[in-house]
């Protein structure tokens, strides 16, 4: 759930909720979308991206996403996916992208 907030704190208004669906989570993982999040500025565009995580398993390969920062909040449109598969020399990568906190 994205919760906009502002001077006076967290607000109602333009709440969205991101679970993963529509930007290629896993069927069996979409629980785990979203154990770690982070805000920050990635592309110096003066709005905070959303960084997402999900983990790993024996069975599914972890991922993190990047939502674009708009003047509205993270934009569903121009959504980066990183997995094992977006690397070289990947053996096991797999099961560790998501499964830690964000470097700020």
């Amino acid at each position: 759930m994205f919760l906009a907030g502002g001077p006076d704190g967290l607000g109602g208004a333009g709440a969205r909720l991101f679970d993963g669906s529509g930007f290629g989570t896993d069927p069996d993982g979409g629980a785990d979308f979203g154990s770690s999040l982070g805000l920050t500025d990635l592309d110096g565009d003066g709005h905070a991206d959303l960084v997402v995580t999900a983990p790993g398993s024996d069975t599914i390969d972890g991922a993190a996403w990047m939502l674009p920062g708009t003047a509205e909040g993270p934009a569903t449109e121009g959504v980066v996916r990183l997995s094992a598969d977006a690397f070289d020399d990947t053996e096991g990568l797999g099961l560790l992208m998501g499964g830690a906190g964000i470097a700020h």
